[in-house]
């Protein structure tokens, strides 16, 4: 059940973009052990220009970027921000597609960066 929610919310999401000519940023982040850490890391991306909306998925441990209408994300702010969370970002790769006729029509374009994990203090206090 929670699969076809998703599912169907990513859907939604596929064709509010596709409408508004919205860009989605993916990151995967490995090690986000508490809320306190998500909020932290979704308030430092929430504060960047051009940004719409920002949520975390705790199942999948990614955190999704809406961009404003005809607007383009920007790595090193991203980069920055998650840095000031207290993660570290690897390499990152960025492709936007220009949607055409064809198999690539309804494809969104898409940043995706690996995030190695710096815990915070109070999560690495508990271990």
């Amino acid at each position: 059940m929670k699969r076809v929610l998703l599912i169907v919310l990513a859907l939604f999401y596929a064709s509010i973009c596709l409408a508004t000519n919205q860009k989605l940023v993916n990151i995967n982040i490995q090690g986000v052990d508490c809320q306190h850490c998500i909020k932290d890391l979704i308030a430092n991306l929430t504060k960047l220009p051009n940004v719409e909306k920002v949520k975390f998925r705790d199942e999948t441990h990614q955190v999704t970027i809406l961009m404003k209408a005809n607007k383009n994300p920007d790595p090193k702010l991203i980069n920055k921000a998650i840095k000031n969370a207290g993660y570290l970002p690897e390499k990152t790769t960025a492709s936007f597609l220009k949607p055409s006729s064809g198999k690539d029509a309804n494809k969104l374009p898409t940043i995706n960066l690996k995030i190695k994990n710096q815990p915070c203090e109070s999560c690495h206090k508990k271990k």
